[in-house]
């Protein structure tokens, strides 16, 4: 594994508190929902993902907890590398209140047609 990508999982880990999963040589952090803008803009501010590539959703419908996970693929375009980081959401954060989103991590993503919607 690259240092540098190193570096920023092992600090999002101790600092969000988040579970990594490795699959064919992918790394992808889970975090919690309450962390995971502060780990948007740890990326962001100290290791340099400064692109968010892809937002989606996954339902793993009929599991119950958590049902959903947005997925995000972050891309440092100086180091040339990709990380995905996973949160995890039960029902219940998408009834009570929107999700919080990564827009922290460019200004230029905060656009209308860029959500990610589930029929409730």
């Amino acid at each position: 594994m690259n240092a540098h990508l190193e570096a920023a999982i092992t600090a999002i880990q101790k600092r969000c508190k988040a579970e990594t999963q490795e699959f064919r040589g992918e790394t992808t952090l889970l975090v919690k929902p309450e962390l995971h803008i502060e780990a948007a803009r740890a990326l962001r501010d100290e290791f340099e993902f400064n692109m968010l590539l892809d937002e989606t959703a996954v339902d793993y419908f009929p599991q119950e907890n958590p049902r959903f996970h947005i997925v995000y693929h972050v891309y440092s375009m100086s180091q040339n590398l990709v990380l995905r980081v996973r949160v995890p959401l039960d029902g219940s954060h998408l009834r009570s209140q929107r999700s919080k989103r990564f827009t922290p991590m460019r200004t230029g993503r905060n656009v209308r047609f860029g959500h990610v919607w589930h029929p409730l």
